[in-house]
């Protein structure tokens, strides 16, 4: 139930959108067709269930609700849109929220339902708000918390986890002296965050149109992450793989960090109960700007949605505080409805689950999407991985490192 999916056809997509006129072709008015990502069949229940409240509360509105798989979104939505054919209501990322939104192709919100727009959390809000309008309501939450290994910590005489990227060299280094172990595995390899991490720093990393690497704090933060794989206190194999290979070196017991989702407690538990025993959580490990990063599934309607009443209705229905906090109980998410957050359920449960759900709770309060709209984000992703394997692995320098990824991700979005 992960917010991130395949980002390969949102150039296409926001190509589409903006060259192809929206066509108005005939449907029943009382059908609003609802599209979700990747819940079926684990929340066929809590869907039905959902949807058959509001259509007693809407007597002769139909609810006609289609899941569609991650890697089939960006593709359905071009033929949908190509075909004059939207779903009304739409549970999109905020790429494409954002490519959407640009194109006219979305209702603003926060014209048409100011009321619900106040009951969201800001951070959450503005995921969701381009171009100064609301183009849609915020949904379910995820964000990364730090896991880290109590006894590795005492046996290297370390009393607690680190808390910025300051702190990490000399934490990794009296872990790995005292442990012969790794530190940690960041995801810094095929499916990077480096351009999160960068924009955490305090840099800013893409204003909407091209990508930029020159702010010499990226430059430090990508040699601080080279200097701890020459150390060893980032596996090599990091530079290389994706995020699962944090979490499987983790999981395995051969590191003393993980910075992921609280969800993935669950897979150490399950790979190994003895070490999942001796993992506590912490807030993540923040830069100097202190905010930490937001994915946020949202719920937008299409601007030629037949019966916009009623479709707006469903889409609030949907975000509201209520069916927010069931489908939280259904799942490691969280919501972005204030009033379902204070409910006592996140601040209970016992065990190390129960510890991680309240240090994501905690850590949403400084967390925000920091890097929206960004296209073919997988390939510049890659590039990003190839300036950190340059320096690590070529001696090239930071600046020029990044300067010739930045190009080569430019010359492909722009």
């Amino acid at each position: 139930m992960s917010p991130r999916f395949s980002r390969r056809d949102l150039l296409r997509l926001a190509t589409v959108l903006l060259t192809v006129p929206a066509a108005c072709r005939a449907r029943d008015p009382d059908v609003v067709e609802w599209w979700t990502i990747q819940l079926s069949p684990t929340f066929d229940e809590y869907m039905r269930t959902m949807i058959a409240t509001f259509e007693a509360r809407h007597p002769g509105v139909k609810i006609a609700w289609t899941d569609v798989p991650f890697d089939a979104v960006g593709s359905r939505l071009v033929t949908a849109a190509l075909a004059g054919r939207l779903p009304a209501v739409m549970n999109l990322n905020a790429d494409i929220v954002a490519a959407m939104a640009l194109a006219g192709r979305l209702v603003d919100l926060g014209a048409a339902a100011p009321e619900v727009v106040k009951t969201f959390l800001p951070s959450a809000l503005a995921s969701c708000t381009v171009a100064g309008a609301v183009s849609a309501f915020p949904w379910y939450l995820a964000t990364d918390i730090l896991l880290w290994r109590e006894d590795l910590f005492r046996e290297a005489g370390i009393d607690r986890p680190p808390t910025t990227f300051a702190e990490l060299p000399g934490v990794c280094d009296a872990l790995v002296r005292a442990t012969k172990r790794a530190a940690m595995a960041p995801k810094i390899g095929t499916d990077s965050d480096f351009l999160e991490y960068c924009a955490m720093e305090g840099a800013s990393v893409f204003d909407g149109k091209k990508v930029d690497l020159s702010d010499p704090r990226c430059a430090a933060l990508a040699g601080l992450f080279v200097d701890l794989v020459a150390a060893r206190a980032i596996p090599r194999g990091a530079l290389t793989a994706s995020h699962r290979f944090g979490l499987d070196v983790f999981a395995r017991g051969e590191s003393a960090m993980l910075l992921s989702g609280p969800q993935f407690l669950r897979i150490v538990e399950e790979n190994d109960p003895k070490v999942a025993s001796r993992v506590r959580t912490a807030p993540p490990v923040l830069g100097a700007a202190g905010v930490g990063n937001l994915s946020a599934m949202n719920i937008a309607v299409a601007a030629d949605a037949p019966r916009r009443d009623v479709a707006v209705a469903f889409a609030a229905h949907v975000a509201s505080a209520t069916w927010q906090l069931e489908l939280c109980r259904r799942a490691a998410v969280f919501p972005s409805a204030i009033e379902a957050l204070r409910d006592p359920f996140f601040m209970e449960g016992t065990g190390s689950l129960g510890e991680a759900r309240r240090t994501a709770v905690k850590a949403l309060a400084s967390a925000r999407t920091l890097i929206i709209g960004l296209p073919r984000k997988e390939e510049a992703q890659r590039r990003v991985m190839g300036a950190l394997q340059a320096m690590a692995f070529g001696g090239k320098p930071a600046a020029e490192a990044l300067a010739e990824a930045a190009a080569g991700i430019n010359a492909r979005i722009g």
